[in-house]
């Protein structure tokens, strides 16, 4: 199994096989973080393996609660680079989903949308 981060950057023109074995996803999309569907199918997998995926965006993202219940984690207003290294930590950290999905919800709350 790699213990790597795989960062893709995806939209309409732009698309990338996912590459199996990944210890956590982050898929750059387009605005407010949207990825081509195919990428949804390929995230529910993902996660039903307990592997983390995070959508960032290539703008600003529109303001999430970072304690939001989805599936997928958002990147807030970390780039998709800052957001492939702060997974690598949290999954340093924590092997636990939930554990993880908590210190997540910290980070983005520490950022612009937190208090």
């Amino acid at each position: 199994m790699d213990l790597g981060v795989k960062l893709l950057k995806v939209g309409p023109i732009v698309g990338s096989d996912v590459p199996e074995g990944a210890a956590g996803l982050v898929l750059e999309g387009t605005g407010a973080a949207h990825v081509p569907t195919r990428y949804q199918a390929i995230a529910e997998r993902l996660i039903s393996l307990s592997v983390p995926v995070v959508f960032a965006s290539r703008c600003q993202d529109v303001e999430r609660d970072p304690d939001s219940s989805a599936p997928v984690l958002y990147a807030g207003d970390l780039t998709a680079e800052k957001a492939a290294i702060a997974l690598m930590v949290a999954l340093s950290r924590y092997r636990d989903l939930g554990e993880l999905r908590a210190w997540w919800a910290q980070l983005l709350a520490s950022g612009r949308f937190g208090s």
